[in-house]
């Protein structure tokens, strides 16, 4: 099994990131996807969590900075538009914003992850990392 891919992006230190993806599950009841599985709905989630993790604060996993705000209503109907990289037609069903508060150092990298539970059962788990770079280039 390969390593999963996180994405990254960056923007000046104490702006918002917002994150969007396609979220597909065995038992989840929204759309099919091709070569894929079925769409999340909100209906779906059982529980969901969002952690920050700050990688250049000493730990070697990083250190937990803070735990956002997030609900099933991250999960929208699928076909958001394609706001960031990796276009497709098909579309994504998670879009969650983490306010700039949270990115407050520059030159620092945040690890945003993700945990959530179908009301099946199903773990799903995914991150982006998110780089906040100084306001003038030094």
């Amino acid at each position: 099994m390969s390593a999963p891919v996180i994405s990254k992006t960056q923007a000046p230190v104490g702006n918002s990131a917002l994150f969007q993806t396609r979220l597909v599950a065995p038992d989840a009841t929204g759309a099919s996807v091709t070569y894929e599985s079925n769409c999340l709905t909100a209906a779906d989630v059982a529980t969901i969590t969002c952690t920050v993790y700050d990688l250049d604060a000493g730990a070697a996993d990083g250190t937990p900075v803070t735990t956002p705000a997030i609900t099933s209503a991250a999960i929208v109907a699928l076909g958001l538009p394609n706001e960031w990289q990796n276009r497709d037609a098909i579309g994504r069903n998670f879009r969650h914003q983490v306010a700039g508060t949270v990115f407050a150092v520059a030159e620092h990298t945040y690890r945003v992850v993700y945990q959530l539970t179908t009301n099946g059962g199903t773990a799903l788990a995914w991150a982006h990392e998110h780089t906040a770079t100084a306001l003038v280039p030094s």
